[in-house]
């Protein structure tokens, strides 16, 4: 029994010792800014892939299906994102509202609400229709198809092949390039439009006339 009455003893002592108070953190660790994260790649744009081997008209069409994929996913991601800031800023509400209240400076405030307009289901249009080539992967499946022929023919008699792929690929180029000179007018014409209301939204009562 005196064990067992002497563990209990000393388990009582022992809970009864004072807790030692944490230890305070330092003010300039406290207010240490968090690690910076690696800064995000832009849309559409990847990793560029080594050329593969073949003729230098090949390697620079190969090359240009990349290219034109990037660009034209680039610049529909940067259309929706035109497309959120009108909505999301309210601005053709806001432009209504301030011509409302500003009788002088009316006629001007409609004219670019107008051009917002426009320019908007323009750009949406583009944007929404059916394209003659993929909106997420452009020509990425012909460039993928014309690097295997481009290597197999190295090593094996696969011109018939290559000269298919190589045609496949040529006609995507253009459609995508085609489509990107399209998209870009209405992405650019709605970013200028964009830019002028919001510029007007800015500008003081007073130096609106």
């Amino acid at each position: 029994m005196l064990p067992n009455a002497l563990s209990r003893a000393a388990l009582v002592a022992i809970l009864a010792l004072p807790v030692p108070a944490a230890a305070e953190v330092p003010a300039a660790a406290a207010e240490a800014p968090p690690p910076t994260l690696p800064e995000e790649p832009s849309p559409g744009v990847s990793d560029p892939l080594p050329v593969p081997p073949g003729s230098k008209a090949d390697q620079e069409l190969w090359r240009s299906a990349g290219e034109v994929g990037n660009q034209l996913i680039a610049l529909r991601h940067l259309g929706h994102g035109l497309h959120w800031k009108v909505r999301n800023e309210a601005l053709e509400a806001r432009l209504d509202a301030m011509a409302k209240a500003d009788p002088d400076a009316a006629p001007r405030l409609r004219a670019i609400r107008k051009e917002l307009s426009e320019a908007r289901a323009a750009s949406y249009a583009d944007l929404v229709s059916r394209w003659p080539v993929d909106k997420t992967r452009v020509c990425q499946y012909a460039q993928l198809s014309m690097r295997s022929s481009m290597e197999a023919s190295v090593s094996q008699d696969k011109r018939a092949e290559l000269e298919h792929t190589r045609g496949a690929t040529t006609r995507c180029v253009e459609l995508a390039r085609a489509t990107l000179a399209r998209v870009k007018r209405s992405t650019d014409a709605l970013a200028a439009a964009v830019a002028s209301a919001e510029k007007a939204l800015a500008t003081p009562a007073s130096s609106r006339r």
